[in-house]
This record gives structure tokens, C-alpha cells and sequence, in this order.
């Protein structure tokens, strides 16, 4: 009997172990009651366990520690194994995420509900039914069954299981029942034509003479031989090829007669098996009749498609996957072009019992301005409809394309559009790409400098100044010995904001500076000659956007009375640092036409607003490209007259006006 039960997969100590040891542990303790393992003895039980659980289940209990005599008792091995795959449980996590679950699109209420009660049960909630009750009324998605069970005065999580799972099933009923309901009418009418129109062939009430529909004499009332029967000359039904009454393209009016239909769209239908021989079927996603609105017909995409030096108009139907000309378009086109067979068979979308059996498939060059390219098409029987384009003949003869992406527009009318096109660039603290290294010259002598103290009323800001710098990373604690330690400048800004800056003389006076060429402002005004938009833009915290290096790190350590600290970017008072921030915009910046660059502001202009335009998108795709940030409050957008470096630029005659 033990022989019928399959023992437990080992235990897999990777992905998620806590859910692997809960899986195995409960299929061991089936296992045991089943095969009547649990009754043993305790040994054996043990051996078992340990020669079930796998490789890795034995190297890990190879490494745990019992007390003397527990290595012998199986619930504290589980106990072990159950200490080492359970997880820290954060309850407040747990109850976050399952407050956020939701039903999905598709989802059945079943699967909502078992993903429920599922999340419920790491929760630690007193009332686990009362949360999936509540959780269920905000997680639906129909927000007339919201409504429905809101209004419910004494709702249970039973009757909120009943009710939801009565609305889906009853939905689930009537969308049966509609598509029986339109299913019987198709076939009823599709009865009604066959009886009408095949079962009655004309036959003439003299016996004497030849019938009009099979060509023999009989008696009227008697059934006619060519009743249901195929014309070989011209596939009409009713009638034999030598009575054929049809002539030319009135073949195609006589077929017709019964499947006037219209192909509006084609799918492809993945189906393994065949219908009368067919290997492939396509479903026809639309059928007009023939009296259709002319208004619904003005909303198609066409396109008048040269073929043979004749005009034809197509439908453009990017949901088709072949493309489909009527037979008798195609005799006025090309009367004596051979028709290829085919086993393509065009099915009716949502009338699976409808199936148009095609004549064939032809080939024609296709002319559309100066594209021409050869375009396979099945020739089915429509007249008097318009021939359908498929999705692969449309990209051939570039009639669509398709488009993943919009562009942005090309001109910001205003400051928002800016703003709202390039979010990103205006938040946060940005970082240049590269980190910027101090050298130091040879003989630098490093400095400890005596940490000054700070007014007892500026304490608290400070600190609080000194831990928001650390969690925006800009500094960080220092905890071991540096050679070098800065006093600490304060600074209050009028908004009583404090500006921390180094008072690094001693450092200033070792530092190799890299003697990177500062603009004038007249360098910069020649450049901007002869333009007429302005826009200035001003790097937010400039300085601290250049991270240092570690070793550059420790350079700029100083002393505050909680400590000490180091700049992780460059500080205000390095000698080096307008040099060094100039090259690093020049690096990013310099190369864009129209733009002036004088340390953390830049000035975008244009002689036209789209050539100003231009720069500035360019300016900003950079700054987004580098992770760059400017700051929003400081922008001048496409001003006639701007305010930099306390000088003015105006438009009619760039000329720099000293500020009084």
C-alpha cells in the first residue's frame, strides 16, 4: 500500500525558500499519515525525513546546531529548518500590499477572491474575513456591483462570495444565450434564402417543352434534375451548363444573388483542422450589405491604387492579413489573367457557419506615386464591393507606417511647456557624468584646523542643515583620521536658509589648478550678436552637481560640533572650483550653437524663436542625457531683455548696461 504514494520532491533552498520548506513540510506530514509513517519510531521517522529532504535539505542540516539529545527529535530538526527558511516578517508591509490588491482586467471573481484570502494570511488582522469582505467591495472592478453590495446594511463576507459569484455567472449565461439567439437567427435566415432561391428551380408548365433551367422535357411538378445543382460554366445554382443563362459578367450578378457579402476585413484563424479541403481559412471580420449607409462608407481609409494603367479604389484595413479584389473588378483590370488555385477559405467573423470559398489567387503590379511593387491578392465574389488592402500590401506600398513615438512639438509657446516636457530636469540634484580628482602639489603640507564653534541659536539649523546635506548624499559622517580639517563658514540666505561653505586657505594654497579659461562677459556678447530670444537658465546648487573621488573626498573634510564631515561634491571655497565647473559645462554645453556659458548660468538664444527653440530643446535633451538639473524658479524664458552677471542684454543692440 505504501507504493501508491508519491514521496515529496526535495526541498529547493533557492528562490523562495520560506515558500519551498512550507510546500515540502506539508507534503512530509501527508506523506507520514498516509503511508503510516508517523507511527514508527522516532529514528526512523528522522532517517526518512533527512533522506527525503535532497542534497542541499542534508548539507544544511549538517550545519545546524542542536543542544545534547534534540539532534534526535524530529520537530526540532523542523524547527531548525524552520527558524533558517522563515522570513522577517514586516506586518506593516504585509498589510500595505494587501490593501493595494485589486481585480484585474479579465481576472475571474474566483481567483480575485483565492489572491485575497492568500495575501489575508500574513496580515496578523483579528478579523482576516472582515478585511477580504471590505477588500473585496473596493478591489472590484464593476462599480455597479460596488454599489450593489455598499448598499447591503448587514454585509457578510458570504453574502459579498454569493452575490459576486451570482453576477458573474449570470453574465457569463446571458452572453451564451445572446450568441445562441444570434447564431439561430443566422441560420434561420440563411435557411430562408436556400429554400427560396435553390430549392426552386424555374421549370416551364409545358411538358412539351424543354425546361429553361435543366434543358430537358418533364412534366411541371415533377423535381427538376438541376435542382441544387452547380452550373460548370458559371458556378450559379439551379441550372445546367447548356441552359446557362448567364452571359459574361452576368455570371458574377447570379452568384451573387445568394452570397452577396461583403470582405471588409480578413484575420488569420489558427485552426488545426480543415474544412472541405482547405488548408488555410481567414475570418472575414465585416460583411456589408449592399444597402448600406453611403455615411459609414465615408468613414473607410481608401486609397485609388493604379493596377494596369486603370485607377481602383481600396479599403485600407490594417487588421487584414491578406488582401482581396473581386472577380468581376478584376475582369475589367485584367479580363485574360489566369486565376492561380488556392485552398484559402474566408470565414465571417463571428458567423463561423459562413464560409466563402475563394476562386483563387492572382498577382498584379500595384502603382502608387512612385512606388510599384507586386501585390498578391485572392479573388473572391463580391460585385459591386470594394476592393480590401491588407496590413502587409499597405506597409509594402508605404500607404501606412507605423509610429511608436510622437515628437515633442518644436516650439515652446510658454515657461510650462518647458517644464512639462522636461519634468525631470527641474527636480532633484543632478551629478555630471565623470568625478573631478584634487590634485595636490608635491610639497603640500596637510592641516588640521581647530573646529570653531557656532552660536547656540544656530545649532538646531545647523544640524538639521547638516543631516538633510547627508541624506541627499552631498556630505557623510567622517569616522576616521584625515590629515586635513577645514573650519566651517555659515551663512544664512534671506530665506533663512543656511549655505554651508569651507574655509580651505591652507588646502587653497597646495591645490594644482587646472587654469581653464573664464569667458568675459564681452566674450560672450559677441556671440550673442544679432539675436532676438533669450533664455536664461541657472544650474541648481551648480557646485554640488561635480562629485569628487574618494581620495578628494577626505580633502574636504571639516569640524562642526557634532562631529566631523566630508563634501562628497565640490564645496564653495575651493580655489579650483570655478574653473573646474566652468570645463565640466563646457564638456556637456560647448558645443551647441547660440549658447553662452559664464560658470552655473547659461544664456540659450536665437535670431528666430524656432532657431531659439532649437537650442534650448538642445540644451535640455543634454541635461537629461547627463543627469543634469536646473533650477525652475531662476529660469528668464524668452526674454526681449535678460538680467546676467549684474548686466543686461537687450535685443536691439546687445550692449552690456552696468546695473545701477
Amino acid at each position: 500500500m505504501d507504493n501508491y504514494f508519491k514521496p515529496p520532491e526535495p526541498l529547493l533552498l533557492d528562490g523562495n525558500i520560506s515558500e519551498s520548506w512550507k510546500r515540502f513540510s506539508q507534503k512530509f506530514d501527508l506523506f507520514s499519515k498516509a503511508t503510516g509513517l508517523d507511527t514508527k519510531e522516532e529514528g526512523k521517522q528522522i532517517a526518512c525525513f533527512l533522506s527525503l529532504i535532497g542534497d542541499d535539505g542534508l548539507d544544511l542540516f549538517n550545519s545546524f546546531s542542536f543542544e545534547a539529545g534534540k539532534d534526535k527529535i524530529l520537530a526540532e530538526i523542523k524547527k531548525k529548518f524552520e527558524d533558517h527558511c522563515a522570513p522577517q516578517k514586516n506586518v506593516i508591509f504585509e498589510r500595505a500590499k494587501f490593501n493595494t490588491i485589486v481585480q484585474k482586467e479579465g481576472q475571474s471573481f474566483d481567483s480575485f477572491l483565492t489572491e485575497l484570502r492568500k495575501a489575508v494570511k500574513t496580515t496578523e488582522y483579528p478579523n482576516q474575513d472582515e478585511m477580504v469582505r471590505d477588500r473585496i467591495v473596493i478591489g472590484l472592478r464593476e462599480t455597479v456591483s460596488k454599489e450593489k453590495l455598499m448598499r447591503e446594511p448587514s454585509l457578510t463576507l458570504t453574502k459579498a462570495i454569493n452575490f459576486c459569484r451570482a453576477t458573474e455567472t449570470s453574465k457569463d449565461q446571458v452572453k451564451t444565450l445572446d450568441n445562441e439567439s444570434r447564431l439561430d437567427a443566422v441560420r434561420a435566415s440563411t435557411s430562408r434564402i436556400e429554400s427560396r432561391t435553390f430549392n426552386k428551380p424555374v421549370c416551364d408548365k409545358d411538358p412539351n417543352k424543354p425546361c429553361k433551367s435543366c434543358g430537358y422535357k418533364h412534366k411541371f411538378g415533377n423535381k427538376c434534375p438541376a435542382a441544387g445543382k452547380t452550373c460548370a460554366k458559371c458556378q450559379g445554382r439551379d441550372h445546367f451548363a447548356k441552359v446557362c443563362p448567364n452571359k459574361s459578367e452576368r455570371n458574377d450578378s447570379h452568384r451573387n444573388k445568394v452570397y452577396k457579402k461583403k470582405v471588409n476585413c480578413v484575420d488569420k484563424e489558427s485552426s488545426s483542422e480543415s474544412t472541405e479541403g482547405s488548408d488555410h481559412e481567414f475570418y472575414i471580420s465585416a460583411i456589408n450589405s449592399s444597402g448600406r449607409s453611403k455615411s459609414n462608407t465615408e468613414t473607410m481609409w481608401t486609397k485609388e491604387i493604379w493596377i494596369k494603367g486603370k485607377p481602383i479604389t481600396f479599403k485600407l484595413d490594417t487588421g487584414a492579413e491578406v488582401s482581396t479584389l473581386p472577380l468581376n473588378v478584376l475582369k475589367k483590370i485584367a479580363p485574360r489573367l489566369p486565376i492561380r488555385k488556392t485552398n484559402v477559405t474566408l470565414m465571417s467573423y463571428g458567423d463561423p457557419n459562413f464560409k466563402l470559398q475563394c476562386f483563387g489567387e492572382v498577382v498584379l503590379e500595384c502603382k502608387v506615386k512612385e512606388c510599384v511593387e507586386k501585390v498578391p491578392f485572392v479573388v473572391v465574389s463580391a460585385q459591386s464591393k470594394i476592393p480590401l488592402l491588407g496590413l502587409q500590401e499597405c506597409l509594402k506600398l508605404k500607404l501606412i507606417k507605423r509610429v511608436d513615438s510622437l515628437n515633442k512639438p518644436s516650439v515652446f509657446k510658454t515657461l510650462d511647456d518647458v517644464v512639462s516636457q522636461y519634468a525631470n530636469v527641474f527636480e532633484g540634484l543632478g551629478k555630471f557624468p565623470t568625478q573631478h580628482h584634487i590634485t595636490l602639489k608635491q610639497n603640500a603640507k596637510p592641516k588640521i584646523n581647530a573646529i570653531r564653534r557656532v552660536p547656540n541659536i544656530l545649532l538646531e539649523p545647523l544640524k538639521k542643515k547638516l543631516y538633510d546635506l547627508v541624506s541627499k548624499d552631498i556630505i557623510e559622517k567622517v569616522d576616521k583620521p584625515t590629515e586635513w580639517v577645514h573650519p566651517l563658514v555659515i551663512v544664512e540666505k534671506p530665506n533663512g536658509d543656511l549655505r554651508l561653505c569651507l574655509d580651505p586657505k591652507d588646502l587653497n594654497q597646495a591645490i594644482q589648478r587646472e587654469h581653464f579659461l573664464i569667458p568675459s562677459c564681452d566674450d560672450i556678447a559677441v556671440k550673442l550678436t544679432n539675436k532676438k530670444f533669450f533664455t536664461v537658465l541657472d544650474m541648481k546648487d551648480g557646485y554640488w552637481q561635480v562629485e569628487l573621488d574618494s581620495p578628494s573626498a577626505d580633502l574636504m573634510t571639516f569640524g562642526t560640533p557634532f562631529g566631523r564631515f566630508r563634501f562628497k561634491r565640490l564645496a564653495f571655497g575651493i580655489c579650483s572650483a570655478p574653473e573646474v565647473f566652468q570645463k565640466k559645462n563646457f564638456e556637456i554645453f560647448g558645443d551647441i550653437p547660440g549658447v553662452g556659458l559664464y560658470f552655473d548660468d547659461l544664456i540659450v538664444t536665437g535670431a528666430t524663436e524656432a532657431e531659439h527653440d532649437q537650442n534650448l530643446r538642445c540644451v535640455l535633451e543634454k541635461a537629461t542625457k547627463h543627469n543634469l538639473k536646473f533650477n525652475k524658479e531662476k529660469i528668464q524664458f524668452k526674454k526681449e531683455s535678460v538680467s546676467l552677471w549684474a548686466k543686461s542684454f537687450h535685443i536691439k543692440v546687445l550692449k552690456l548696461i552696468k546695473n545701477m
